[in-house]
């Protein structure tokens, strides 16, 4: 790949970043992790995406706002029931 290429495709992320930003939460949500893949916590007004990336122990989450701010949160094992 020359650097032409990959000039290009930086520039191709970059526009996709900004049309992901552009979209409904939902519509981002489905595009970034996938269908069915979230939740709207309607107590909290977030949404709420298990973390994939995370190996242990405990489980994470990433919780996500309206306007698409986005935190890791991670549950310890010993409060899992």
């Amino acid at each position: 790949m020359n650097s032409r290429t990959k000039a290009v495709t930086d520039v191709q992320a970059i526009l996709d970043r900004i049309d992901d930003y552009s979209l409904p939460p939902e519509q981002y949500l489905t595009r970034r992790y996938g269908r069915m893949a979230w939740r709207f916590d309607p107590y909290c007004n977030c949404y709420i995406v298990a973390d994939e990336e995370h190996a242990g122990p405990g489980r994470s989450y990433v919780i996500v706002e309206r306007d698409l701010r986005s935190e890791r949160v991670t549950v310890a094992e010993t409060q899992i029931n």
